[in-house]
């Protein structure tokens, strides 16, 4: 299987590795300096460098279900120390959380009263983490179409990761200082349009992105 993969790949593999042989070997001994660090879905459709154009060194990523940032007094270890190290270390002055659109982890939380613990019992768990995302919106549910509602969790799972990111006191005290040194970002990646919605921090509504703007 490795292999095949190794294979079917060997082309654009070596078009890259060639086009950015340079800056590859130039980060090999000066390190990284990426601009941001991108918090995202493990949706095997989400393809940061493709959707954000970014080149070897610009994007950190995180990955898990739903994009999820544990509230600090629940963190857990890997999710920690990778925000520890994007901002403390590599001092990254941006952290966008980028849901999407027909995520899994979502639909889970929707139907959780369907899901077989027994088979799931670590996805439960991870389903408590972003539990209020449906809690915090229930009243506004009732009587939207199925697009609509999930949507709208989607939407209020951005907004609370963000919040869930102020709970860490070196990134509240960073965000404090203004936004030179670090701005949060909620983005969500619509497989429908597809392109991007936006979070507007003064409103807390989302907005579609027009690429022009």
């Amino acid at each position: 299987m490795l292999k095949r993969y190794l294979a079917s790949s060997a082309t654009k593999r070596h078009q890259f590795l060639a086009a950015n042989k340079e800056l590859i070997q130039y980060q090999a001994t000066a390190g990284q300096e990426p601009t941001a660090l991108l918090v995202t879905c493990v949706d095997s459709r989400i393809l940061p460098s493709k959707l954000f154009d970014s080149a070897p060194g610009e994007l950190l990523t995180l990955r898990n279900i739903a994009n999820t940032i544990p509230p600090y007094i629940h963190s857990d270890i890997a999710t920690s120390s990778t925000i520890e190290f994007a901002v403390n270390t590599l001092g990254i002055p941006n952290i966008i959380i980028c849901g999407h659109t027909d995520c899994g982890g979502i639909k889970a939380l929707d139907s959780r009263d369907q899901l077989n613990l027994i088979k799931y019992p670590s996805l439960n768990r991870w389903l408590d983490l972003i539990a209020p995302a449906k809690r915090d919106i229930a009243e506004k549910l009732e009587g939207l179409s199925d697009q609509e509602r999930h949507l709208a969790i989607v939407e209020q799972n951005i907004r609370n990761q963000i919040d869930n990111l102020l709970t860490y006191p070196f990134i509240r005290d960073k965000v404090a200082l203004g936004h030179d040194h670090l701005r949060l970002h909620g983005l969500i990646y619509d497989l429908h349009i597809p392109g991007f919605r936006i979070l507007d921090h003064d409103t807390r509504k989302f907005r579609i992105f027009v690429d022009n703007q």
